[in-house]
C-alpha cells in the first residue's frame, strides 16, 4: 500500500501542520481550504512568494498576526487592522478597543495619504476605514485571529508580563483574568469576554461596537460597575480623518500628522503602543495609540479597559515620493522626523538611528524604495520594548 498523499491529502495535511503552527489562523484565514489547489489563492498562507511587506509593533504575537495577513496576500490595511485587534488582547496596557491615538496611511494606487485623529471609542471604526480604504481581504479575516487569541488562549509574551509586573492595576475584574500565579512569560492567557466583542464585530462589522449586541454588552457592564456611558455620543463616534501636514525630505515627502505633542510622562511607554506595516506594492500604515496612562482606568468593563483622557506623546510619519512613486519609510512613536531625516536624508542604518533616538520609536525604512526594491527595506523595534520587527523575505 502506497504512503504517498494525493494532492487534495498533502494539502490539507500542509494546512493542518500550519494551523497547529499557528493557532490564531483557525479563524483569521478562514478559507484555507480553498488553498488545496496546484496554487495558493488570496487569502491563503503562502500566497505571497518572496517579499511580503513587514510589521514592526510593541508585541510580537500581534507583529505574527500582521505579517501572516500580509503572507496570505492581504494589504497594508488589512494587516494594520488586524494588528490593531491582536494588540487590544495582547498589550492591553497601552492598546485596546478603547484606545486613542493617531494613524497615517498612504494608498499606492492612487498616492494619497490620509490622517486620522483617533478618539475613544472611535478605534474599531478608525481601522474599519482604514481597512475600507486599501484593504483586500474580507473584515472577518482580519478581526479573526485576535478573536482566536482570546479565546483559545495566547501565551504571555515578555512585552504583556513587563506591563503587568509595572503597572498591575487592583480591579478585581481586572486581577481575575490577568493575575493570579500564572503570570510568568509563556503562562497561558484566556480572555472570554474580549473574544465574544471580537466575534461579534468579527460577524456584524465594526458597527456592532457602536449600536449592536457588542455594544449592549459593554454599555450594561459600565452600568453595573457604575460607569456612566452617553450612549447617543457612543452611537456617533466617527473617526477623524484630516489633511496629513506635509513637508520636503531632500527629493521626498515627509509626511505627519499636524497635531501638537504632548509633554511626556514617566509611564509613555507603557500606555502607548505603536505598530507600522507596509505591503509589497508600498502601501503602508503608521499608529499611535494610548490608553493615557497604563491600562487607563485600571478597570476592566466587559473584556475592555476603558482609557483615561491623554493623547500620545509620539506620532506617525511616512516618507513618500510621488514623482518616482516609492514609499521610503513608515515610522511611529518616538521622534519621528528626525529618524526619517537620519535615515532616509541621512543615510543612516536602522538600527544604529533608533538607538540613538530618544524615544525609540518602530519604523520600516526602504532606501530605494517600494515596490521596486525591497531588499533595501530595514525593519526595527524600540531598543528599549520588547516588541518585533517582522519583514518578509526581501527576495526580487
Amino acid at each position: 500500500m502506497s504512503n504517498r498523499l494525493s494532492g487534495a491529502q498533502h494539502c490539507k495535511w500542509r494546512i493542518s501542520r500550519v494551523v497547529a503552527r499557528n493557532p490564531f489562523l483557525s479563524l483569521g484565514l478562514a478559507i484555507l481550504l480553498a488553498a488545496c489547489s496546484s496554487d495558493p489563492e488570496l487569502g491563503s498562507p503562502g500566497y505571497v512568494q518572496g517579499f511580503t511587506g513587514g510589521v514592526v509593533a510593541d508585541e510580537p504575537y500581534a507583529a505574527l498576526v500582521g505579517r501572516d495577513i500580509l503572507a496570505a496576500g492581504g494589504s497594508a490595511g488589512d494587516a494594520a487592522a488586524a494588528t490593531f485587534f491582536a494588540l487590544g488582547v495582547t498589550k492591553p496596557a497601552s492598546v485596546g478597543l478603547m484606545a486613542q491615538g493617531y494613524c497615517l496611511d498612504y494608498n499606492a494606487a492612487d498616492l494619497t495619504h490620509r490622517a486620522y485623529v483617533v478618539d475613544s471609542p472611535a478605534g474599531v471604526r478608525t481601522m474599519a476605514a482604514i481597512h475600507a480604504r486599501t484593504g483586500r481581504l474580507p473584515w472577518r479575516q482580519v478581526v479573526g485571529p485576535a478573536e482566536a487569541l482570546a479565546r483559545f488562549e495566547h501565551k504571555r509574551s515578555l512585552a504583556f508580563v513587563d506591563d503587568w509586573q509595572a503597572a498591575a492595576p487592583s480591579d478585581p475584574a481586572a486581577q481575575a483574568v490577568y493575575g493570579g500565579s500564572a503570570t510568568e512569560v509563556g503562562a497561558p492567557l484566556q480572555q472570554l469576554d474580549l473574544a465574544g466583542l471580537l466575534g461579534q464585530i468579527r460577524e456584524h462589522g465594526a458597527g456592532d461596537f457602536y449600536s449592536g449586541r457588542s455594544a449592549q454588552k459593554l454599555w450594561d457592564a459600565a452600568a453595573l460597575a457604575g460607569i456612566g456611558i452617553n450612549r447617543d455620543d457612543w452611537r456617533n463616534a466617527l473617526p477623524i480623518a484630516i489633511d496629513p501636514e506635509q513637508r520636503a525630505l531632500g527629493d521626498h515627502l515627509l509626511v505627519t500628522v499636524p497635531v501638537a505633542r504632548t509633554s511626556g510622562t514617566a509611564d509613555t511607554r507603557r500606555a502607548e503602543s505603536r505598530m507600522v506595516v507596509v505591503d509589497r506594492e508600498g502601501s503602508a500604515v503608521a499608529c499611535v495609540f494610548s490608553m493615557g496612562r497604563p491600562y487607563g482606568s485600571g478597570r476592566l468593563v466587559g473584556g475592555v479597559f476603558f482609557p483615561v483622557a491623554g493623547a500620545p506623546e509620539g506620532l506617525p510619519a511616512l516618507v513618500t515620493n510621488k514623482n518616482t512613486k516609492i514609499l521610503l519609510a513608515a515610522i511611529a512613536g518616538g521622534e519621528p522626523a528626525a529618524l526619517a531625516e537620519r535615515t532616509v536624508a541621512a543615510a543612516v542604518p536602522l538600527d544604529g538611528a533608533l538607538a540613538s533616538m530618544p524615544g525609540g520609536g518602530n519604523a520600516i525604512v526602504c532606501s530605494r524604495g517600494l515596490p521596486n526594491y525591497p531588499e533595501s527595506c530595514q525593519a526595527g523595534s524600540d531598543p528599549a520594548g520588547h516588541g518585533l520587527a517582522a519583514l518578509g523575505d526581501p527576495r526580487s
